[in-house]
C-alpha cells in the first residue's frame, strides 16, 4: 500500500480504514475504490446534514397525523363507551327480533295444520270454507276436528257443536260488515243489485231464511254472468266453466269452494226424490226442496259464505282476466 501524497510505503494503521504515512504524517481512508478522507469527510457531512433537514421535515410533516390519529383512538374510545349501552340494547333487540322471527314460522306452520284440518271439518259438516277465518278460530275448529277424527265425537255432535261456534262467529254485526262493505268502490259491480243483496241478508238476521236463501242463490249465477258480461243464454256447462275459472283451484280453499259449488248448490236433482244437499239450487228453485229443508239459519249462511267468497274472487278480476273467462265459454 502507497501513500496517495508521496507514495511512501511506510504506512501504518490507524483503525479498519483509516491509515497514516509515517514520511510525509498524511492520514488517509483506504477502500476498495481508493477514496481520499477530506473527500469522504465532506460527503458525509452534506449527506448528514441532509439527512438531519428531511427527518425534521418528515417530523413538521407527520406530528399533525400522530395528534390526529391521537385524538381519532382517544375519540373512539369515549365513542365506544358512549354507545356501549346502544349497542347492547340493539344486540338484544336483534335477539329479540330473532326470536319473533322464528315464533312466527312455527306459529305459521301450526296455522297451515290447523287451516287443513278446519277444511276438512267444513266437508264433514257441509259448510263452504270462508278464506278469511283468522287463526284463533281456525285453530278452534281444527280442534273439533280432531274429536272427529279420533271418534271422541261422533257425527251429529260434531254438526251440532260446528253450527253453534258458526253462528257465533257470523252474527248480525259479521252479516250487517258483509253488507256495508260490499258498498266500496271495489265491489262496484255489485251496484246494480246491492239494494237486493242488503235486504237479503236483513233477512237473514231477522231469520226469515224462506226468503234469505232463495233470494240469494239466484245471485250467484246472476253476478257471474253480469261480471262477464253475458247477453244471452248461460247454460250449464258454461256455468260451471266459470265457476271452474273463478275458483281456479291454485290453494285447497278455492278447490274445496269450486267442489261445495259444482257438487252441492249445482246437484242434480229429481221432483219426488230425496233432496241430498240443502243448498241444492235448482231443487229450491223448481219447488222440489220445500222450507222444511232450507229455510233455516246454517243453509242460509252457507249461501251467504259462498256467495262472500266468490264476490272476493271476482273482485280481483282484470279487464284481461274477464276477457279470458269469456273466450272460455265462446263468448
Amino acid at each position: 500500500m502507497k501513500c496517495p501524497k508521496c507514495r511512501s510505503e511506510d504506512i501504518i494503521t490507524l483503525d479498519f480504514i483509516n491509515k497514516k504515512c509515517n514520511a510525509c504524517k498524511y492520514e488517509f481512508s483506504f477502500t476498495k475504490f481508493n477514496i481520499d478522507v477530506p473527500k469522504i469527510d465532506k460527503s458525509l457531512i452534506k449527506m448528514n446534514a441532509e439527512a438531519i433537514q428531511m427527518n425534521n421535515r418528515i417530523k413538521l410533516f407527520t406530528k399533525p397525523i400522530f395528534e390526529t390519529r391521537k385524538k381519532i383512538i382517544e375519540s373512539s374510545w369515549i365513542l365506544k363507551e358512549n354507545l356501549s349501552p346502544f349497542v347492547d340494547s340493539f344486540r338484544q333487540i336483534s335477539f329479540d327480533f330473532a326470536k319473533k322471527v322464528n315464533e312466527l314460522r312455527e306459529h305459521l306452520k301450526e296455522h297451515e295444520s290447523n287451516t287443513e284440518k278446519y277444511l276438512l271439518l267444513m266437508q264433514v259438516v257441509g259448510y263452504p270454507p270462508d278464506t278469511n277465518l283468522g287463526f284463533s278460530r281456525t285453530k278452534l275448529l281444527s280442534e273439533i276436528y280432531i274429536k272427529y277424527e279420533t271418534e271422541e265425537w261422533d257425527s251429529a255432535t260434531v254438526i251440532s257443536t260446528v253450527n253453534n261456534i258458526m253462528e257465533e262467529i257470523y252474527d248480525e254485526e259479521a252479516i250487517t260488515t258483509f253488507s256495508l262493505n260490499w258498498h266500496d268502490s271495489c265491489y262496484s259491480f255489485l251496484d246494480d243489485r246491492i239494494m237486493l243483496l242488503r235486504q237479503a241478508l236483513t233477512a237473514h238476521n231477522l231469520g226469515l231464511y224462506a226468503l234469505s236463501v232463495p233470494t240469494l242463490i239466484t245471485q250467484l249465477e246472476g253476478i257471474l254472468a253480469s261480471t262477464f258480461k253475458i247477453d244471452s243464454y248461460l247454460s250449464q256447462k258454461n256455468l260451471k266453466k266459470l265457476i271452474e275459472f273463478i275458483f281456479k283451484g291454485e290453494n285447497r280453499q278455492e278447490k274445496d269452494l269450486k267442489d261445495f259449488y259444482l257438487n252441492q248448490v249445482l246437484a242434480h236433482f229429481e221432483h219426488g226424490k230425496d233432496i241430498e244437499f240443502d243448498v241444492q239450487r235448482h231443487a229450491i228453485l223448481h219447488g222440489a226442496s220445500l222450507p222444511t229443508q232450507f229455510a233455516n239459519k246454517e243453509t242460509s249462511l252457507k249461501i251467504i259464505l259462498l256467495l262472500k267468497s266468490m264476490v272476493d274472487e271476482i273482485m280481483w278480476l282484470d279487464e284481461e282476466q274477464i276477457e279470458e273467462g269469456r273466450k272460455l265459454i265462446g263468448k
